[in-house]
């Protein structure tokens, strides 16, 4: 199951993947701030709060972020709900 983080510490990300995968989870790093929205609360189509992905489906809802498509991105989000 994913689990998001984002930031612009990339040390602080690694030590917080490593604790994300030491309970059980596949850490999933959306990249910096500027791509945190996706993560945030309301529920709304296109966020990932408060919904499951497995880890694969998290994986490629973060590089369509990265790779500068949130449109994409929340299309993801709303397709490969678990």
């Amino acid at each position: 199951m994913a689990l998001f983080l984002a930031g612009e510490d990339a040390a602080a990300k690694q030590l917080v993947a490593g604790l994300i995968r030491d309970i059980g989870f596949e850490p999933v790093d959306v990249g910096g701030w500027a791509q945190a929205p996706i993560m945030e609360a309301p529920r709304r189509d296109g966020s990932v709060y408060g919904e499951e992905y497995s880890g694969e489906a998290g994986q490629l809802i973060a590089a369509a972020l990265r790779a500068g498509d949130p449109d994409e991105a929340a299309r993801l989000a709303i397709e490969l709900k678990a």
